[in-house]
């Protein structure tokens, strides 16, 4: 589980601090739904109820251009930039400042109700940890093509005007917000290039008070504490690889090179038979 963004929003970090988490079975029965309702620009806690308003968003193609890499290697910086960046070009709801930590397993999920002016039309959904200082750090995201809001199988274009009601669920994330942090909602229309763009610019139209993010909160286990008493890593045996170079057949003796496990610290081991 991460910690929580006790360090200023950036690409890269020498040490993120966070701990491990265990549950006895899955799903947990421990953990719970909080529901936070989209109305006005907050994010407020209590179950969707009726139509507050419409807003509409069109988003910049540039949206997406902090978002970090899709699937990292290591090379850095690999992580979502200061959200702030992305935020100019999408709605957002922000919620009131926590008044105690709280934490997060499982997969986040928005229950929007929307309409598009094309038949085609994409949604980004991001959650972010927003710290006193205003920085912003991604902790998940989900992605919609509109047309796939019942079947990837089967999608079928939109009706343009025709309110739906669609399920946009988050990657699974362990996260925990500290108190006096804020939760923060972002809703746009592009993610280039971690998505494809729409074939033509859509402006969704979003309904608040209808709309709402549902979070699974775990509480804290004290048995957590005693999850670091891991033993040592297991590895298979050593794979033996023979050279066959041409250098191994003209005279010289054939080499054996035995191949160590990438779980295990140990060199490689170059042996002559």
């Amino acid at each position: 589980m991460d910690a929580g963004q006790r360090l200023p929003a950036a690409a890269s970090y020498e040490d993120r601090p966070g701990r491990w988490i265990g549950e006895d079975q899955w799903p947990s029965p421990r953990i719970t739904e909080r529901e936070y309702v989209l109305r006005g620009h907050h994010l407020e806690e209590g179950p969707a109820g009726e139509p507050d308003r419409e807003v509409e968003v069109q988003s910049p193609l540039s949206v997406g251009m902090f978002a970090g890499k899709w699937a990292s290697y290591a090379a850095v910086p690999d992580l979502p930039f200061d959200q702030r960046e992305e935020d100019g070009g999408a709605l957002f709801f922000e919620s009131a400042e926590l008044t105690e930590e709280l934490e997060i397993f499982g997969r986040p999920t928005c229950v929007l109700e929307v309409s598009a002016d094309k038949p085609v039309a994409q949604l980004a959904v991001r959650l972010s940890d927003v710290n006193p200082a205003g920085e912003a750090t991604r902790v998940t995201y989900g992605v919609l093509n509109l047309t796939h809001r019942d079947s990837s199988e089967e999608p079928q274009p939109l009706e343009p005007g025709k309110k739906y009601r669609v399920e946009v669920p988050l990657n699974g994330i362990a996260q925990s917000f500290p108190a006096g942090h804020r939760l923060r909602l972002s809703i746009s229309t592009s993610y280039w290039p971690l998505i494809w763009p729409a074939p033509e610019a859509a402006t969704v139209t979003l309904t608040t008070g209808s709309s709402s993010l549902r979070l699974p909160v775990r509480p804290v286990r004290g048995e957590d504490a005693h999850l670091r008493e891991f033993g040592e890593p297991e590895a298979a045996e050593p794979l033996e690889v023979t050279d066959v170079s041409p250098a191994s057949t003209t005279g010289g003796s054939p080499v054996t090179w035995r191949r160590t496990s990438p779980c295990s610290r140990s060199p490689m081991t170059r042996v002559s038979s």
